[in-house]
């Protein structure tokens, strides 16, 4: 069997990408490294690294609860765009 081993965000700003998955993850830690900061160490890796290219994007999707409540939090959160998608 095959599966991720590592997700890497790459962003111009990793202090605060960093800080909204955190925040969205519930990690208490944290890390001023402004080049390169790892969230996760477990199954799959997240990783948020410095970028000065051009548009880079990704998207992730999480499995959760309750999607209202959190898609509400989210949206009350700074910054990044959270799409509702429901599935059968």
């Amino acid at each position: 069997m095959r599966t991720v081993g590592e997700v890497c965000l790459l962003t111009a700003d990793v202090r605060r990408l960093s800080a909204f998955y955190r925040m969205l993850l519930g990690i208490e830690s944290e890390d001023a490294d402004c080049m390169h900061q790892t969230l996760l160490e477990r199954e799959t890796m997240l990783t948020v690294m410095q970028s000065d290219g051009p548009g880079q994007s990704i998207t992730l999707a999480f499995t959760v609860d309750d999607v209202n409540a959190e898609c509400a939090w989210l949206r009350d959160s700074d910054g990044n765009l959270v799409y509702l998608r429901t599935l059968p």
